[in-house]
């Protein structure tokens, strides 16, 4: 549906079963591309340069935190140059560890952004908010928590609220088709779901695709 045109308008005119951040990228690619080859190579390529910076930014964390270097060799695993074209995680990542290293340069309502940006993209970026969130309550700053919130809520509104107008539907697609899918057999959730059918029978996923 990405290929479509002219260009469908997201989750109104196409179902997307992502967040809004990644519906809107994945339309953006498929504006740029004529057929699923240059949309598969042009997606690869802008994937790819986020893995590039998600490298650099790993080495300086890492630097920071813990005292030691992460090897640009890394960028070379087999992992990280299969998923650049297969899978959209390098995108959210660099968003999660922009917004880590803006938090860091005491940069926190940029980095904010990208958080929030993060958690539309993927969701997993988005926990990086609650240690902040929790920080700003022990130390009782309770005027930057309520800024860092009303960021946080302008932000999802601006980007959530139109297509839910639009066809509340579509836009609520992710929720519903994520609320039914089984987890990846590779992924760690499948043992729990393995585990859990195996206690309670129909365990605690719905063993059916939406």
């Amino acid at each position: 549906e990405f290929l479509k045109k002219p260009v469908p308008i997201p989750y109104v005119q196409s179902y997307i079963e992502y967040p809004v951040v990644l519906g809107l990228w994945a339309t953006f690619v498929g504006a740029l591309s004529k057929n699923g080859r240059e949309f598969f190579l042009l997606n690869g390529l802008f994937l790819s340069f986020f893995s590039t910076l998600n490298i650099f930014l790993a080495k300086k964390l890492s630097q920071k935190y813990f005292n030691r270097n992460v090897s640009l060799f890394l960028f070379l695993t087999p992992s990280v140059l299969l998923f650049n074209f297969f899978n959209w995680d390098s995108l959210a990542l660099f968003l999660l560890l922009s917004a880590i290293y803006l938090f860091n340069r005491k940069a926190v309502f940029a980095g904010v952004v990208l958080a929030c940006l993060g958690f539309w993209t993927k969701i997993f970026p988005g926990f990086c908010l609650v240690p902040v969130l929790l920080s700003y309550l022990r130390e009782r700053k309770i005027k930057t928590l309520f800024l860092v919130a009303l960021v946080i809520l302008t932000i999802s509104l601006a980007l959530n609220l139109p297509f839910y107008l639009m066809f509340s539907k579509g836009w609520a697609l992710f929720f519903t088709f994520s609320s039914k899918r089984p987890p990846n057999i590779d992924s760690i959730w499948s043992g729990v779901y393995v585990l859990t059918d195996r206690l309670f029978g129909d365990g605690f996923y719905l063993k059916r695709y939406y």
